[in-house]
Formats: structure tokens, sequence, C-alpha cells
């Protein structure tokens, strides 16, 4: 235990100083642990009862004895949206009242990748799709696509409604929008195929939002032909390449180079959304390893530069979370007696 709070408290450091010290001229600089109340591990939230908030409180003393001054409390989709436009945000706002009688700041971690069932239901044509054609049914994790145009909409409404809690609140501190930024995330999905050759997404709306972009960038379906070395009649014909080939690398190119610049627009939006109710508090997101040495795979890689530059800086941890599996932020193996760490 004592290691993960060192490792919370350097992952802090690097997270929020820069970005406190250049931007916000703040002499308040944060060293924090995750606490969302109670025993859940992250991202699951646990209940408020009527014991809860002297139970918390004791807790949040005791955080602050150890010399934190901040907590890294989250949100997840599925639990504080249960019922489509049905909020409850009690733990937050009890984590917050808390914080705020006992001197603590608080940060807010989302968790988008836990999404509730009735999104699946309503929009049974989300769920994402591997380049094998097959779709992910979404047991709490991995989500639904983003690129859903509906789906989006509910996500974003969801963060602005989560921002209202913690608007005008002494204790708010900042945003951490994006657990390691993927395409897919926190699901193992070993059952659909080997993960190394799986890529997403595939589902219509990402295959719209790609055309967009080549239209974008060819004009014409002749100049994209050309570049492509294909014969497209039209551009319904036009889908994201599965694999690589011998006689051509530009439509891969171009797949990856779309999948990193929607990493960085999906960030931007979910930072506009909160930040429209809430324009005060530092706005950021954090990975495990730098973009540039992640594989271009099943989960999508980021590219660091193009993550939005004007409120939001990422952290890099470099733990393993999952021993013995393979995937991001994992370790292909791990010694016998090894225990994983939290993220």
């Amino acid at each position: 235990m004592p290691q993960r709070l060192v490792l919370a408290a350097v992952l802090l450091i690097v997270l929020f100083g820069p970005v406190l010290g250049a931007e916000k001229k703040s002499d308040f600089f944060p060293v924090s642990v995750w606490y969302a109340g109670g025993k859940a591990r992250a991202p699951m939230l646990e209940k408020v009862t009527a014991e809860s908030p002297r139970l918390w409180k004791k807790d949040l003393e005791q955080i602050k004895r150890l010399g934190f001054n901040t907590v890294r409390s989250w949100i997840e989709w599925t639990n504080c949206e249960p019922e489509e436009g049905r909020y409850d945000f009690n733990t937050l706002r009890t984590i917050v009242d808390l914080a705020e009688q006992v001197g603590l700041r608080v940060i807010v971690q989302v968790y988008i990748d836990s999404a509730p069932d009735w999104v699946g239901r309503k929009y049974p044509d989300s769920k994402f799709v591997a380049s094998n054609g097959l779709a992910v049914d979404s047991q709490a994790a991995p989500g639904f696509c983003f690129d859903h145009l509906q789906v989006r909409e509910k996500i974003l409404r969801f963060l602005a409604e989560a921002a209202k809690v913690v608007k005008d609140r002494p204790a708010f501190l900042g945003w951490d929008l994006w657990s390691e930024p993927h395409i897919i995330n926190w699901a193992e999905i070993y059952h659909l195929g080997d993960p190394e050759y799986l890529q997403f997404c595939y589902c219509h709306s990402s295959k719209v939002r790609f055309r967009d972009l080549l239209k974008l960038k060819y004009q014409t379906l002749d100049n994209l032909n050309k570049v492509w070395y294909r014969t497209f009649a039209s551009w319904d014909e036009v889908d994201p390449p599965r694999f690589g080939t011998i006689l051509t690398y530009t439509d891969y190119i171009d797949w990856k180079s779309f999948i990193s610049d929607k990493l960085a627009e999906d960030l931007e939006m979910k930072a506009e959304a909160v930040e429209s109710v809430v324009p005060r508090g530092v706005v950021t997101s954090h990975s495990t390893i730098p973009g540039l040495f992640s594989k271009p795979v099943w989960s999508g890689t980021r590219d660091d530069r193009k993550m939005p530059p004007r409120s939001t800086t990422t952290a890099f941890r470099s733990t393993p979370s999952t021993p013995g599996r393979s995937g991001p932020g994992r370790t292909s193996s791990a010694p016998p007696g090894s225990t994983s760490s939290a993220q």
C-alpha cells in the first residue's frame, strides 16, 4: 500500500505540477491519493448510506494526516446514469462536501468506458466492431463508440451534468477526463481473436467519420484512387483498411493518422463539455507510456503531440496493471508472486 501511495503522489507531481505552475499561477501543489468513498476500487462506486458521511470523513481526515492535500475521486457512467437522464452523483457530491470540511481538494477522474446498458439497448448500432467484423457486447466495459453521434451527445451531456456538481465548489481542483486514451479500453476481448491483429473501430459511424476526413483531404474520389492505388466507384465503397499490403501503404497511414486525430478531437470535445459549465480548473488526461513507444494495434494509439494543448496535459505511468496478460499498459508476462498495481 505505501508503494501505491508513493506512485500516486509521483503521478500527481507529473500530472499537475507543470500546468498549475505555468497556467494557473497558483502556489497550491496537489499531492493526491485515490479515494471515492469506502472500499470501492476504481472505477466502481460504493453506494452512499446514512453512515457514509461519518465513515468517509474519518478516511479523509486520515488521508490529510498522512500529508496529502488532494483526493482523486472518480465518477463512472454506468453508476451515475443508470437510466437515461437520471443522474446520480451522490457519491461525488458527498466527497466534495466532506473534502471541504476536512480541507482537501478534489480531482474528478472520469470513466466513460464504463457505460450503462440502456445505451446498448437504445443504440445497438453503437457497439464497437473489430476489423474481423465481430461486434463487442459491452459488459459495463468497454462501452460504446464515441463516433456514434447520439452516443456522443449522451456522453457530453453526462460530462456537463457532472460539472454542475462541482461548479462553484471551493474543493474542486480539476478533471482527469480520460484514463489512458484508446479507442477501446478496459476489456479483455480475446474471444474475438488475437489482439495483436485486431483493430478498432469498424462500425458504421466510424466509417462515416473516416470517409468525411478523406473527402476533406483528397477532395475527389479520383484523387483518393490515385493515392490509394484503388478503383473505387463511389465513396460508399471506401472502407478503413484492415491490413497492409505490398501494393499500397497510404491507406493504412491515413487510417492510423485518423485514429490519432480522432483521439485528440474526442478529448477536446470532452474538455469543452466540462469547461462550458466550469471554465476554471485543470483539465487533464493520463496515459501509460508515451504514444511513440506504443504499437498502433487494436486499442488505438494516440499521438501525444496532437492532444489538446490549450488546457490539457498528459502524464504517463510505467507500472504493470495486469500481470501475465498483454495489452495497453500491461506486461506480457509477470514474475511468480507479483501483484497488480492499481491505476
